[in-house]
């Protein structure tokens, strides 16, 4: 007498083809390591652009005060003649010696 066969087929065995643990562990072990080298490589350049920074803001600081003190340096130079001295302290209300102020008045009120 025949066997009846079962119309399943019996699963087949399958080759363990995985990666080993101990590989695992190691590239764990390889990218934290990297990770914290790459740390302490990026800490010195994060401190070099902060006072690179503060370099530029320095030097932003130092050009309006050259550009101040150029103003101001303009503003000798035009007093330091006479005609500027003389138009400086007419500014402030000065006057010369012989001179008397001249009051004009408007017929309708200043607006």
């Amino acid at each position: 007498m025949n066997a009846i066969k079962s119309l399943s087929p019996k699963p087949a065995r399958k080759r363990q083809t995985g990666i080993p643990p101990a590989l695992l562990f190691f590239g764990a072990v390889a990218c934290v390591a990297c990770g914290w080298l790459g740390l302490q490589v990026a800490g010195p350049l994060q401190v070099a652009a902060r006072l690179h920074s503060e370099n530029d803001a320095i030097e932003r600081q130092l050009h309006l005060r050259e550009i101040q003190n150029q103003n101001a340096l303009k503003q000798v130079r035009a007093i330091d003649t006479e005609q500027g001295a003389i138009a400086a302290a007419r500014a402030k209300g000065y006057m010369f010696a012989n001179e008397r102020p001249l009051h004009i008045q408007n017929e309708s009120p200043a607006q």
